[in-house]
C-alpha cells in the first residue's frame, strides 16, 4: 500500500504556487494528513506543515476574540481554536496570515476585493449574526476564509463544524 495525499484523494485544489503530486510532502500538524505540495504550507513563522483544510479552519477559529457575541457558535470557535494550537496557533491579522502563509497571499486580494464591496453572508443564519459581532480585521480573516474554503473547492463536510456553519452562511 502507498501513500497517498489526504487532500488529493478528496478533491481538494491546489494552493497558488503548489503543483498538486499526490504524493506525501508532509504531515499536516494539526490533523496528521498526508499531505503533498499543492496540498499543505510550510508555517513560516512555527517549524511544521499545515494542510489547505486546515489553515482555513485555524484562520476561522482565530476570529473568536474579536467577536462581541456571546453564542454557541463563540464557544465551539474558540475550543476548536484551543484544538488547532490555541494562542501559539492564533493568526490575529491579515497580515501575519500573509507572513506565516506567504505561497497564499494571492488569494489575499481576492478577499480584500470582496471585503470592500462588503459582500456579507446571510445574516439570518448563526455564521452571518457571527460576522456581524466581529471588529474589522476578524471580518477581513472570515472573507479570508471563505475565499481559501472556495477558491480550493474544498468540501463543507471535511470542515469542523463551526466552520462549516460560517461556511454555509455564504452559500
Amino acid at each position: 500500500m502507498t501513500s497517498e495525499c489526504y487532500p488529493c484523494t478528496r478533491g481538494v485544489g491546489i494552493r497558488p504556487a503548489g503543483s498538486a503530486t499526490g504524493n506525501p510532502l508532509g504531515v499536516c500538524r494539526i490533523c496528521h494528513v498526508l499531505a503533498c505540495d499543492g496540498h499543505c504550507q510550510r508555517n513560516a513563522s512555527y517549524p511544521r506543515v499545515e494542510c489547505v483544510i486546515c489553515i482555513p479552519s485555524l484562520v476561522a477559529a482565530s476570529t473568536a476574540g474579536s467577536s462581541t457575541d456571546i453564542g454557541r457558535l463563540v464557544a465551539d470557535l474558540m475550543a476548536l481554536l484551543a484544538r488547532l494550537g490555541g494562542d501559539g496557533a492564533l493568526i490575529r491579522s491579515v497580515e501575519e496570515f500573509v507572513a506565516r502563509y506567504p505561497d497564499l497571499d494571492p488569494l489575499v486580494a481576492e478577499a480584500d476585493d470582496l471585503f470592500t464591496r462588503d459582500v456579507v453572508p446571510n445574516r439570518k443564519m448563526p455564521g452571518g449574526r457571527y460576522y456581524e459581532s466581529l471588529d474589522r480585521e476578524g471580518r477581513r480573516l472570515i472573507v479570508l476564509a471563505i475565499v481559501i474554503l472556495r477558491r480550493l473547492e474544498i468540501d463543507p463536510n471535511l470542515l469542523p463544524g463551526p466552520v462549516r456553519i460560517l461556511y454555509e452562511s455564504w452559500q
